[in-house]
Formats: C-alpha cells, sequence, structure tokens
C-alpha cells in the first residue's frame, strides 16, 4: 500500500541539444543548478549578490527590466562546486503583484551565460503569466492571499542584503568545445559522487539524455526528496 518508489520521477537532469556534447552538457548544468538552489534553500543562505557593470548581454536585459520598473536582484549561489550557478529575483515594484515576485536560475561555466539563463527565466515566467498560459489557480489563490507584502517577507531572503561580487571577478572556466566543458564540469562534481550516469533518451533526431549525479540534490524541485541527514 504505502510503499516509497525508490526512483520518483522528476525532470531534472533531462536536456537536449543539437548534439549528444551539448545534451550531457546541459543536462550536468542542470543537475548542479537544482544542487545549488536546494542546499542555498535549506541553508537559509544565498551566498553572495551578484553585479554586473559591464556591458554584456545580461547587462542589457537587466537595462531592460530596470527601464520598466522591475527590480531584479542577483545571486551568485554557493554551490557544492566552483561551476558558477546565477539565481535571480524580480519584484515589480509599480504594480506590487504579488504574481510577479518570480525566481529564475541559470548554472553555466560562463558567469555571464548563467546570469543570462537566469534572467530569461525570470522573463519567460513573467511572460507566461501575463499571457495567461500555464498558471496555476491554486498558486494564484494562495499568492493574491498572502498579497504582496507578505510574499515579500516570506521570500526575503532574496531581497536581503550581502556581499557582493562583481560578475567580472567569477572564474570564467568555459571554452568553445562542449567535451572540454563537460570535462571541466565532470572534474569539478568528481569529488562530491562516485559516478555520472548518463542515460540517452532520444527517440527523434535530436539528442535527449537524462543524468544522474548521486549524492546531488533535488529537494528544491521536490521538498520529500531531501536527504534525512540534513532534514
Amino acid at each position: 500500500g504505502m510503499a516509497m518508489p525508490l526512483f520518483r520521477s522528476d525532470s531534472n537532469g533531462l536536456a537536449s541539444g543539437n548534439i549528444m556534447e551539448e545534451a550531457i552538457l546541459h543536462a550536468l548544468f542542470e543537475v548542479i543548478e537544482r544542487d545549488a538552489l536546494s542546499l542555498a534553500d535549506q541553508k537559509r543562505d544565498l551566498g553572495c549578490r551578484l553585479t554586473i557593470k559591464n556591458d554584456c548581454a545580461a547587462r542589457q536585459v537587466l537595462d531592460r527590466f530596470e527601464e520598466n520598473g522591475i527590480d531584479i536582484h542577483l545571486w551568485l549561489l554557493t554551490g557544492r562546486t566552483p561551476v558558477p550557478t546565477v539565481a535571480a529575483a524580480a519584484d515589480d515594484t509599480v504594480t506590487k503583484d504579488p504574481a510577479m515576485i518570480v525566481i529564475g536560475s541559470g548554472t553555466h561555466t560562463s558567469p555571464e551565460i548563467a546570469a543570462l539563463r537566469a534572467l530569461t527565466e525570470v522573463a519567460q515566467s513573467r511572460g507566461s503569466y501575463l499571457q495567461g498560459g500555464r498558471n496555476d489557480p491554486r498558486r494564484e489563490m494562495v499568492i493574491r492571499k498572502a498579497g504582496y507584502e507578505r510574499l515579500k517577507r516570506i521570500n526575503r531572503m532574496w531581497f536581503a542584503d550581502a556581499e557582493a561580487v562583481d560578475i567580472r571577478d567569477v572564474p570564467d572556466a568555459s571554452t568553445e568545445r562542449f567535451d572540454l566543458d563537460i570535462e571541466r564540469v565532470l572534474q569539478e562534481v568528481s569529488p562530491y559522487t562516485d559516478r555520472v550516469c548518463v542515460c540517452d533518451l532520444s527517440r527523434t533526431p535530436v539528442p535527449v539524455v537524462r543524468v544522474v549525479v548521486p549524492g546531488f540534490e533535488v529537494s528544491y524541485m521536490d521538498p520529500d526528496r531531501r536527504h534525512p541527514a540534513q532534514g
């Protein structure tokens, strides 16, 4: 009756790419990202504030948000590995719409790409909400009931003060080649796991893989899957 499944299904570590190596790299990044988010959530500590002063794609997206009265709080999470995971929390200071307190995140060997991914995710969340797409009516009800100020308090760690680091001071270990990036990422995760499992799920010409890194946390996505020692 009440047996706990050993492998709960979730989409963690699932990714596609134009070529197999790209899919594997993206899946690895996702596992690292979920792990960093899970650890931050468990410790209630996001790490450092991230500033972007130089002109780059992420800075341009930030400027667009700011021009429209949207405050973006960027964080460089203290993950298990030095691979940069950036999280972005958006606060619509003009409309003060509680549903617009959304969070995005991204991981990449290039901190600028990680930041860009986090910002893109925020833009997508806002976009799908404003378009009325994929909205969860229950989530909406809870958010509306809680209200803007209370929701900001609940999520206060995202808006807290913390030491800041500029993106140019975050080491960029990215290369021009997927296989070299994969090699680098495997080096970074190797002290924390005894193996990395890659499963080829491709059913079409587009490569799709599932990557599992034993020991890396997914509790941010699935709170029931917290390691007992940390719960």
